[in-house]
């Protein structure tokens, strides 16, 4: 599990304009009141939804590109206190393989 050193991190605070939708109906990003764009992965799209939502002040943790007023969000911070980090894509378990009863095991 990735570990963050936000006090290393560029963050921006600010509150939250509105959120940004993909095609597939996810969240995947923000814009801030002072006109920053955030953008995270849509795999966190509940959490951050559930935490946030539209005028809460928030401080966001990750990359900014140069000479652009926008973050690609590893972490991002409710007035709460509570965080959402991007730990990457949940794995799944692989599927097990079932046997028929007309299959036979020989080695």
């Amino acid at each position: 599990m990735p570990s963050f050193n936000v006090d290393q991190m560029p963050h921006v605070t600010s509150s939250v304009e509105r959120f940004l939708v993909n095609p597939d109906g996810n969240a995947d990003g923000m814009i801030l009141v002072n006109g920053v764009e955030v953008y995270f992965a849509p795999h966190l799209s509940t959490a951050v939804l559930t935490a946030i939502q539209v005028g809460d002040r928030i401080t966001v943790y990750g990359v900014l590109p140069m000479a652009e007023p926008m973050i690609a969000a590893v972490i991002i911070e409710a007035a709460n206190g509570a965080r959402i980090e991007d730990l990457g894509l949940p794995t799944r378990s692989a599927p097990r393989s079932r046997r028929t009863s007309d299959q036979s095991m020989r080695t």
